[in-house]
């Protein structure tokens, strides 16, 4: 019971306090924090009533995500949300420790995602220290090669492009495989675990040829449309194809938050910050056009 109650509250904090924003919001640089003004909105929390917070939060109606039910389009609706999680509680004391650091950017903001990143890698559940095989260090695969290595795995990488494979040795990788796009084959063979990110019918296809016999494929990335696949040689082989999407709170965000405070990673995935304004012309067109190599992260606090 208090396992699960300490672990819905780190959701309800790590996702709240960040992507819904304080209204009346304290500026403190990267390091120590002010650690009084944080163990006050802890006893806020504390008290069990999210009514109490009310005061350090935006009032306005726009769409964040958080616990279940996940999506929220105003404090109201949040506060219905968490009444409801906690009613079951007579009392619970949160605590800010000695340890505790603040970072005013970066890092903190790539939690979700790397979630995502940890749920893949539980899907996956490897041997310790055994080798597994990225397919694409793009945006999830540079995040899935930081949380593998992190688990004490040998990471191989391949991708079709040299950039992303320098990320990924930034991250962790211990060998990388730059791949031609008529080649269809791993230089890598005999995988116990394969993460297939890109959500192409090639990479999938590579992935089969890595995989070792009565290994297991963990499908990531989102096709855009159907296509073929191989499944004479998966059942031959015995290879299990699995997917993998988004993330469970209560288990991946605490692990993504465990990671992120040994490892800056922000520094080699986030490629630009940018304000509201330049949504558009620095982010979405950008990002179409591939012209953008890593995360975008939009500061919704930034001047227009």
């Amino acid at each position: 019971m208090h396992k699960r109650l300490l672990t819905i509250l780190m959701c309800v904090l790590a996702l709240s306090l960040s992507s819904l924003g304080a209204s009346k919001k304290k500026t403190v640089a990267t390091g120590a924090p002010d650690k009084a003004y944080l163990q006050k909105l802890m006893d806020g929390w504390s008290a069990g009533n999210p009514a109490n917070m009310a005061q350090y939060y935006d009032q306005g109606d726009y769409t964040f995500f958080d616990i279940v039910p996940l999506k929220y389009n105003n404090w109201a609706e949040y506060q219905k949300g968490v009444e409801e999680v906690l009613k079951g509680y007579k009392s619970f004391k949160l605590k800010v420790n000695d340890d505790a650091q603040m970072q005013t950017d970066g890092n903190a903001v790539l939690a979700q995602p790397v979630a995502i990143a940890m749920h893949a890698l539980d899907r996956a559940a490897p041997p310790a220290g055994s080798a597994v095989l990225v397919v694409g260090a793009g945006a999830v695969g540079a995040l899935l090669v930081a949380a593998a290595a992190d688990a004490g795995l040998a990471v191989h990488v391949v991708d079709l492009d040299a950039g992303r494979l320098d990320a990924a040795r930034r991250l962790g990788a211990t060998a990388t495989g730059l791949i031609e796009p008529a080649v269809g084959t791993s230089p890598f063979r005999g995988i116990s675990a394969v993460f297939e990110t890109s959500g192409s019918a090639a990479g999938l296809g590579l992935a089969l040829t890595a995989a070792a016999p009565g290994g297991r494929i963990v499908a990531v990335g989102l096709p855009a449309r159907p296509f073929e696949f191989d499944s004479r040689t998966a059942v031959v082989s015995e290879v299990d194809v699995i997917t993998s999407s988004a993330h469970v709170c209560q288990r991946d965000l605490p692990a993504a938050v465990g990671l992120l405070s040994r490892r800056r990673l922000d520094e080699v995935i986030v490629a630009q910050v940018i304000g509201l304004d330049r949504i558009v012309s620095d982010g979405l067109a950008r990002m179409a056009s591939g012209a953008v190599r890593g995360k975008t992260v939009v500061d919704v606090l930034a001047p227009c």
